[in-house]
């Protein structure tokens, strides 16, 4: 299993997108993988499609193309230990 976390935290340079879709289409309808990311599927695509045009719909097609959406809500405790 691939986990990818925190998605959309910034926008890679040019070859890191295309290494990423290359990884992600290797895997695609064969291994799992898991997404994660503090930004909706819509926010994403936006995010992604301002840096490069399609680059937000290629990802978001590759992530919800074999899959479902967890939406997971609630605050935040990862500060709430110390």
């Amino acid at each position: 299993m691939l986990i990818i976390d925190e998605i959309g935290a910034d926008i890679p340079a040019h070859w890191e997108m295309s290494d990423l879709f290359g990884v992600l289409e290797s895997r695609q309808d064969r291994l799992p993988t898991l997404y994660g990311s503090n930004l909706s599927v819509l926010e994403l695509e936006e995010k992604y499609n301002e840096r490069n045009k399609d680059w937000g719909t290629r990802l978001m097609e590759r992530v919800l193309g074999g899959g479902d959406v967890v939406e997971v809500t609630g605050d935040s405790e990862r500060f709430d230990k110390y």
